[in-house]
């Protein structure tokens, strides 16, 4: 645990990113701003003397330090892609590899878009370039095959973002095309994923179902075929 005398140098310190002081930042020392940004980066673009605020949270040392928590995250079709976005966004720098199920035929109902993304995470996981059912359990991540997972999150039965301890280091999970989500955030994930959440979208889960769920996701190989839905 850090002395008072190093938790002082750190609030008497500055952000990189800004060069204000981290006391102005959200979730950083204290909760200063409210708006999900350092609070003078936003009075300096009030007044026009920057283009936009700086929206980060903590210094990186303080944050990787501070557990994490499992949210249960309730989004309605409306704000479903855009919400599933935010989480991604907000664990990205933390994933190492993704885990999903592609299921058959998808390009009869998705987007141009999704079944781009599903061609792509077929390719890179080496699988046959059919529409054939077909489930992923650890593909290494880099800019393509993020950008093709975050695109057909909203549309798979189950996806998986793993960190940096491997297969059941779960930081997001999301299932039946993203109508049931776990996420795993440390304090300033959340706080940068709250302000462009809806209300309420962020639920605490109970302990004991956050270990029943660590336990069950350390168990590769579990996705099975799920039926194929009617697209007509």
């Amino acid at each position: 645990m850090a002395s008072s005398d190093e938790r002082a140098t750190r609030a008497r310190a500055v952000c990189t990113a800004c060069r204000h002081a981290w006391a102005e930042h959200p979730g950083a020392l204290h909760a200063a701003s409210v708006v999900g940004a350092c609070a003078r980066c936003v009075l300096d673009v009030e007044h026009g003397d920057r283009p936009t605020a700086c929206e980060v949270h903590a210094p990186r040392a303080i944050a990787d330090a501070a557990p994490r928590v499992d949210f249960v995250v309730t989004l309605g079709p409306a704000s479903r892609a855009a919400g599933l976005g935010t989480l991604l966004d907000a664990v990205r720098s933390d994933a190492v590899a993704v885990a999903f199920d592609l299921p058959e035929g998808d390009a009869r109902s998705w987007t141009p878009e999704a079944s781009a993304a599903s061609a792509v995470l077929r390719a890179a996981a080496g699988l046959p370039a059919d529409t054939r059912y077909r489930t992923v359990d650890w593909l290494a991540l880099d800019d393509a095959v993020w950008a093709a997972f975050r695109a057909v999150v909203p549309h798979v039965f189950t996806a998986d973002v793993w960190g940096a301890r491997g297969i059941g280091d779960s930081l997001l999970e999301a299932n039946d095309e993203g109508t049931s989500v776990v996420a795993r955030l440390r304090p300033d994930q959340y706080a940068a994923a709250l302000h462009r959440l809806p209300a309420d979208a962020l639920t605490v889960l109970p302990r004991r179902a956050t270990i029943l769920r660590r336990v069950a996701a350390w168990r590769p190989g579990r996705r099975e075929p799920r039926p194929v839905r009617d697209a007509g």
